[in-house]
């Protein structure tokens, strides 16, 4: 038993008007009804709400009273019930405690309900919420595959246009060399190596065999070619 637990029961506001309380203060005076308290405390306080008759005096000694007063509180008056002339116990009391039990043990029941529906909602919300996200995802991935869809036709139109412009350019550089007049290049390496471009253009010699003939610089070597034509005009 927790703490609160051990040092509660409930009590009546109006014990003091029933018939046997009323005669034991008439008799004993309020000496005689506060050692009743003290007897049905204690008895509160035993696991199973009853009290050895011998150890009386140990009460008495404690609450500074005597024991022939506490064997007349316990035996005189209806209040209490005697077991075997060796416990003795309250009716009372114990009718109290049972339904304080009963009502503890109801409570604990609904608290283990209400945990259990707690759990069970909990589990149905994740479950829920997992279902919710398994549905966006297979919304969205048609959306995300639409995308990349998109994303590679547009990077395929645009390297088809880097090609175009690639062979357009090399087909204009072959178109150029390839109608220039030979008379007009003053410089002679360059006079060698469109000679040598010319030659083979016939049998598949390309601009790159000739970007490659140059050392890799076209650029250098269409603007030399252009330089020489100009000087020679």
């Amino acid at each position: 038993m927790s703490t609160k637990e051990t040092c509660y029961f409930s009590h009546d506001a109006n014990a003091k008007d029933d018939f046997k309380i009323m005669l034991l203060i008439e008799e004993l005076g309020l000496e005689g009804y506060g050692i009743f308290w003290v007897l049905i405390e204690t008895l509160r306080e035993q696991q199973n709400y009853k009290y050895p008759l011998k150890l009386l005096s140990v009460l008495a000694r404690k609450y500074n009273t005597t024991l022939a007063k506490l064997e007349v509180v316990v035996r005189n008056y209806h209040l209490f019930e005697i077991e075997n002339e060796c416990f003795f116990y309250s009716n009372s009391l114990n009718r109290r405690m049972e339904v304080m039990h009963k009502a503890i043990e109801q409570r604990k029941i609904a608290g283990q309900i209400s945990a259990m529906k707690r759990k069970k909602k909990q589990e149905e919300q994740l479950k829920q919420l997992q279902m919710n996200l398994s549905e966006s995802d297979s919304s969205e991935r048609p959306l995300n595959e639409c995308l990349t869809n998109a994303q590679q036709i547009k990077e395929n139109k645009k390297k088809e246009k880097e090609n175009k412009e690639k062979k357009r350019s090399v087909e204009e550089d072959i178109n150029f060399l390839s109608h220039l007049r030979f008379d007009q290049i003053k410089n002679k390496s360059l006079k060698d190596l469109v000679h040598n471009f010319k030659q083979f253009e016939a049998t598949g010699f390309t601009i790159q065999q000739l970007i490659t003939y140059s050392a890799d610089n076209k650029d250098y070597l269409l603007k030399e070619i252009e330089m020489s034509v100009s000087a020679g005009n």
